[in-house]
């Protein structure tokens, strides 16, 4: 779902296909984003809806969702592979979607709709076997390098590292862990959300993505939570709720999964973050 908003994209959020078997559910998610995180009905508001499975399933699961919309869907396509159909054209040929230099076609046809959820959380999953064993002897020389009583360096250090990763200089295990185990403190991380943007989010996700798939089972939460903010303001809404998800289960209470779990429940979209940063 694309939802514009005063001619702008507002905010694009998906959800299971088989969430149109449940009335409930689905009514909340229409209510999420067609409502501003506030609580208020989004003003001029226009939907494009994509339903991606076998062209019936994605086609009942998006007609569920027009009755629901009403006028305010503006389009609506099912795409089946590298096929699509708009919804309501049952005579038509399909269209095929562009290959060659087209960046959204790549994006589509090849991107994270193409990926499956299980591939995208093993990219970023805890190390196991002996890499496990050699990650956790990094992360014991990482907690050697945070200096707990100056948490503001660390954080200046956690950002210096963000920039030589982006500099293509080659980081080891234990630069990694040092940025993993920095994040534990609350002042620390305040000196990465003074710099982070959403073009920097964009730019340093794959760092963290390297953090996260590094840092061992037991010390996870934060490094998730911190993951899954940057995907958040990335607009990497997938990779949030992966994130999310693992964080929740080690530590709902945490306050910043806490916070990420309110974004992500109230369908917060990433241009907040300039209010919340400040």
């Amino acid at each position: 779902m694309v939802v514009v908003t005063r001619k702008s994209v507002y905010l694009t959020a998906r959800c299971d296909i088989a969430l149109s078997d449940r009335p409930e559910e689905y009514d909340r998610f229409v209510r999420t984003v067609t409502h501003d995180w506030q609580g208020s009905p989004l003003p001029q508001l226009q939907v494009f809806l994509a339903g991606y499975s076998d062209r019936v399933t994605a086609g009942q699961a998006v007609r569920a969702l027009q009755a629901r919309l009403g006028p305010q869907v503006i389009g609506a396509v099912v795409v089946e592979h590298d096929r699509w159909w708009m919804i309501d054209d049952d005579v038509g040929g399909p269209g095929r979607l562009l290959r060659g230099d087209s960046r959204v076609s790549r994006h589509v046809a090849y991107g994270p709709v193409a990926a499956s959820r299980s591939d995208l959380a093993a990219s970023i999953a805890a190390p196991t076997g002996q890499r496990e064993d050699d990650m956790l002897r990094a992360l014991v020389d990482a907690l050697d390098q945070v200096k707990e009583d100056d948490p503001v360096q660390a954080g200046l250090a956690v950002v210096d590292l963000m920039g030589s990763w982006h500099d293509g200089t080659a980081l080891s295990d234990r630069d990694y862990l040092t940025a993993a185990v920095a994040m534990s403190l609350d002042v620390a991380r305040n000196e990465v959300w003074k710099v982070l943007s959403a073009p920097k989010a964009r730019q340093y996700l794959p760092f963290w993505k390297e953090v996260v798939s590094r840092t061992p089972r037991g010390v996870r939460t934060v490094v998730l939570a911190v993951t899954g903010m940057f995907a958040w303001i990335a607009g990497e809404g997938v990779l949030m709720n992966v994130c999310l998800e693992e964080a929740k289960q080690a530590d709902s209470e945490y306050p910043l999964v806490r916070m990420l779990s309110q974004i992500a429940g109230c369908g917060v979209p990433p241009s907040a973050w300039a209010e919340l940063k400040r």
